[in-house]
């Protein structure tokens, strides 16, 4: 099963990474440019490099994908203006996952 996992540059993320691999997932992570250097990566996690807050980059990064694992924060959402957990932005991620109806991890 292929999974798609967000926010991989954080402390939450690269441990779910690793949690994901070694219970025998594929990996996708999406990846902005200046957060991690790629040689800090299992080669066989792939990456598909952007923003979650550009929809083609996302659209992209769930082709072909069955389980999400959204564990970023979209930086162009200040924290006030976020009425209650990250789930309830309008953020594009959710606006694809929704879309596209995959199950959310």
């Amino acid at each position: 099963m292929k999974v798609l996992l967000t926010g991989f540059s954080g402390f939450l993320g690269r441990h779910l990474a690793q949690a994901l691999r070694k219970s025998g997932f594929k990996l996708r992570i999406l990846l902005n440019k200046t957060t991690v250097d790629r040689r800090d990566i299992d080669h066989e996690i792939e990456i598909i490099w952007g923003s979650i807050d550009n929809s083609k980059v996302i659209k992209r990064a769930l082709n072909g994908i069955q389980k999400v694992v959204h564990s970023a924060w979209a930086p162009s959402y200040p924290l006030a203006s976020i009425p209650g957990v990250n789930e309830s932005y309008p953020g594009v991620p959710w606006q694809a996952i929704r879309q596209h109806q995959y199950k959310l991890l």
